[in-house]
């Protein structure tokens, strides 16, 4: 049995090069470049204002896994009350009161960066492509349907 498992660790790390990678995680200017493209062909966006939009997104990005952190600490929380003997309603709508404060904060925060996205095209046509491909991928995701199982780590 120990010999198996040697072979399949060996076989394991010996075919790492074979798996599948996902380049995005990988190779992000890679990705960058493609956005680029996608944005100049699409909406006539020159690179100045790509720099500006791109650096738009990763600030924003990074505000937006922040606060998604935080609600889901909220929603832990929220969840770790409900299934205990302990029935304080105050603190209950204290902890609901915070989360529809935060998730507000989320969706306010969303549309001013859309809203500051729009600002840096310089005509009403570049508005309009960057508005019909911004929903086109809003309603091509469709609602956001969230994973809970496996976020939730102890």
């Amino acid at each position: 049995m120990v010999a198996n498992l040697v072979l399949l660790g060996t076989w394991w790390w010996g075919n790492e090069d074979n798996r599948p990678v996902n380049k995005r995680l990988y190779n992000k200017t890679d990705h960058r470049t493609r956005m680029r493209e996608h944005l100049s062909d699409k909406a006539g966006v020159d690179d100045q204002q790509f720099d500006e939009m791109y650096a738009l997104w990763k600030m924003h990005g990074q505000m937006m896994r922040t606060s998604q952190s935080e609600v889901d600490s909220l929603r832990r929380i929220l969840m770790d009350k409900t299934f205990t003997a302990e029935n304080d309603e105050t603190k209950v709508d204290v902890l609901l009161d915070k989360l529809a404060l935060r998730q507000r904060q989320i969706e306010e925060a969303n549309y001013h960066h859309f809203r500051e996205m729009r600002q840096i095209c310089k005509t009403d046509q570049q508005r309009e492509m960057l508005d019909r491909m911004f929903r086109s991928y809003i309603e091509k995701r469709g609602p956001h349907k969230r994973r809970r199982g496996r976020r939730f780590k102890r």
